[in-house]
């Protein structure tokens, strides 16, 4: 009899595609640096994530990884591993299989200081913040604000006769919620304030700001923190608050490489201000790249499980119970979760690479490019953000009644991810930022301006906006099927701008905020679509080398692609997008191409999969075949099953029922 990894293999083997060469093309020069922090951190016990984390409280749990943190420290000082920074964060998360206690240290504080300091105020406490001397947050959103970043009432007040900066919260409103490492960790922050200058106010800019005692660790005088209490998701890590009276900093405090404040008073501003947020940026990248990460880790827990998990003898001639991974239903989840997760690594390889052209081309005043790529990133945080919550739900119920338990590891990741939807911008925020700025560029195009065709490809051929062609045989070419959602995009845009623009009894204002809301958000979201699609199908050649493989991925692109024309379908036709034969056409090719991929959807899945580390909590999903002994041993280490009494449980049982017989005597 085989054992569950030998027939895992051979699933993968019968697919025949190059699961190596996947692999390495999509971990691409991180594959060997990520591959060794996942194999160091699975080796050392001390490190390594232990399923019995799940039965703590929050208090624990935050203490746990704390200590896990300090080990990854320590193994990092051994040379075992590179130290965490502001580049390496994701792949430790994923390792940790719980976010780094001082992520938002790394992620955010070290990276704006990197990004919006002056060169002398990273040359002064930079090798502070990589030794944790220096512990920072990222303190932006207020309880009364937060995608609204110029809607920030906490104020920098400059004093001209002691030159420095008064900081204060001027209501409760404009407390600091949320930032992560505040409750406990940080022993400074990146304050984002308004800059009120001899009574003018120069936008909302960051200050770094000591918040605690460097050796009693008890905040400043003047100064309140703590940490915001149990929240979905998130558990171990230490979201706070604080609020400022009045507490002075020098003139230094600002973070000033784009801004300098002068002794008098005078500001200078250089370059792009926005350029603060270039952080912000980076996270909502990281957080898109880690999503196609975490949905291979769960699509491996789940085709794990299906492929061991056996219930019914569904097929007449059979005398044993069926996988539940052979069931239809299974497989085209499995299938078209895959496609998808494939598109996101695409795309997000695509916003990696353009982002750090960016940051390199911000070093030397070129700024030209930071607000288109913005508004890519916006749009595709908000679509792919939505998208990962709906596939973990899905991927939980693979699992059935047992996919409830945490020690599937699913129900973490969904509470972990959950936060992600809003974090770093509201999705529909940012899909009406998104919109916002593909009208400008439309009217630009007809003013005669150029548009940069690396972010909007379509724009310039949007006046000569025409359906795809009648042929059945064109609907099952990529490019053909990407000219769909081009069509149904620019056909989008066009519409809304005339809308918009229309002289009637509708305000502007009221056309935006009230009558267009849902329009503005799928015209957005159809962008992210369109340049996800268009990002894969350029891709694919580069996957590998192997022609079978390509033409496999190219079937990956194609699902991904009719899938989103398929959402459209009733928009399509009552707009005259594509023809009711097309559209049955393209649902037809859709369910062709998702029965020819299920051979391979466990190689693909698995081909992500660099290393165990990666499908933690392996109770369910292990290599092993005997799920049912390993949920029963794991289910009778319960703490809760230490003892069949508990603490004064019994004496008030006795009691109660004490009570009860007397009540029935009355």
């Amino acid at each position: 009899m085989t054992t569950f990894k030998e027939d895992l293999e051979k699933h993968i083997a019968n697919s025949g595609i190059d699961v190596e060469g996947l692999r390495k093309s999509a971990w691409r020069d991180m594959y060997e640096h990520d591959l060794n922090i996942l194999k160091h951190l699975d080796e050392d016990r001390a490190a390594k994530f232990n399923s019995f984390t799940f039965n703590l409280s929050r208090e624990d749990k935050f203490r746990e990884n704390i200590r896990r943190g300090a080990r990854l420290k320590e193994m990092a000082y051994e040379g075992k591993i590179p130290h965490v920074d502001h580049e390496n964060t994701v792949i430790f998360v994923m390792a940790m299989n719980s976010f780094h206690p001082a992520s938002v240290h790394h992620s955010m504080f070290e990276s704006i200081i990197r990004v919006v300091g002056s060169d002398e105020q990273v040359a002064e406490i930079l090798d502070d913040v990589l030794a944790y001397k220096i512990i920072g947050c990222y303190a932006q959103t207020e309880i009364g604000h937060g995608s609204d970043v110029q809607g920030l009432q906490t104020e920098a007040i400059y004093d001209e006769a002691t030159e420095e900066f008064i900081i204060n919260s001027p209501s409760i409103k404009a407390y600091k919620f949320w930032p992560g490492d505040l409750g406990k960790m940080a022993n400074y922050a990146c304050v984002f304030a308004k800059l009120l200058v001899k009574g003018q106010n120069y936008g909302v800019q960051s200050f770094l700001v000591r918040i605690r005692d460097s050796e009693s660790h008890t905040p400043l005088k003047g100064i309140e923190i703590g940490d915001i209490g149990p929240k979905y998701g998130y558990a171990c890590k230490d979201n706070g608050y604080m609020a400022f009276n009045n507490i002075r900093v020098p003139r230094s405090a600002i973070l000033s490489r784009y801004i300098n404040v002068s002794k008098k008073g005078d500001i200078e501003m250089k370059g792009d201000p926005r350029i603060g947020y270039a952080t912000m940026l980076g996270i909502r990248v990281g957080l898109i790249m880690m999503g196609w990460q975490v949905k291979f880790s769960s699509l491996a827990h789940s085709a794990r499980y299906t492929l061991k998990r056996k219930q019914f003898k569904s097929l007449p001639e059979a005398d044993v119970e069926r996988p539940i991974f052979d069931y239809q239903a299974t497989q085209e989840k499995l299938v078209s979760i895959t496609c998808y997760s494939y598109a996101n690594m695409s795309i997000s390889h695509f916003l990696t690479d353009m982002f750090y052209k960016m940051m390199d081309n911000v070093k030397n005043e070129d700024f030209s490019i930071m607000n288109d790529l913005h508004v890519l990133i916006s749009s595709l945080k908000a679509y792919w953000m939505d998208y990962d919550m709906m596939a973990l739900y899905n991927l939980r119920e693979l699992q059935g009644g047992h996919g409830f338990m945490y020690l599937g590891n699913i129900p973490e990741l969904i509470e972990g991810w959950s936060p992600n939807v809003t974090l770093e911008g509201d999705g529909y925020v940012l899909y009406q930022q998104t919109t916002r700025k593909l009208l400008k560029k439309l009217q630009s195009l007809a003013k005669g301006k150029s548009i940069n065709k690396t972010f909007y490809p379509y724009i310039e051929q949007i006046f000569s906006v025409q359906g795809s062609t009648e042929s059945d045989s064109d609907i099952r070419d990529t490019h053909k099927l990407l000219e769909v959602l081009r069509v149904a995009l620019s056909h989008e845009l066009l519409q809304l701008a005339e809308a918009l623009a229309k002289q009637d009894h509708h305000s502007f204002d009221t056309k935006w905020n009230t009558v267009f809301q849902v329009e503005i958000a799928n015209l957005a979201k159809l962008h992210a679509v369109y340049m996800s699609g268009l990002s894969l199908a350029a891709r694919v050649p580069t996957l590998s080398e192997d022609k079978f493989t390509q033409q496999v991925m190219t079937k990956v692109c194609n699902v991904f692609v009719t899938e989103e024309i398929l959402k459209l379908a009733q928009t399509a036709l009552l707009k005259g997008y594509v023809n009711a034969e097309q559209m049955v056409g393209i649902h037809e090719y859709h369910t062709e191409l998702v029965e020819s991929l299920k051979p391979h959807v466990v190689a693909l899945i698995e081909s992500q999969i660099i290393h165990e580390a990666l499908v933690p909590g392996t109770t369910l999903s292990g290599q092993d075949s005997d799920y049912a002994g390993k949920l029963y041993e794991m289910a009778t280490l319960n703490p809760l099953n230490s003892t069949h009494k508990m603490p004064n449980v019994d004496l008030k049982l006795k009691l109660l029922s004490k009570k009860l017989s007397n009540f029935a005597k009355i």
